[in-house]
């Protein structure tokens, strides 16, 4: 292989590296946004079936939950 086509080669796979680490650190700030918006959206109802009533985990400190 020649000393050009190796560079070029080496300059796409960094590419290819820098690219897949973006997608992938969107998909996991995605996930996590998706995460969150389900465990706000659950709390009332978890907390209802443990007998909290309407509190938080804030306001139960997520004893309930160790």
């Amino acid at each position: 292989m020649t000393k050009s086509i190796k560079v070029i080669a080496e300059a796409i796979a960094t590419q290819r590296k820098r690219k897949k680490s973006a997608l992938a650190a969107e998909g996991y700030r995605f996930y996590a946004q998706e995460a969150s918006e389900f465990a706000a959206a659950s709390l009332q109802a978890v907390s209802e079936v443990l007998g909290h009533g309407g509190q938080t985990g804030g306001e139960i400190g997520w004893r309930w939950w160790r």
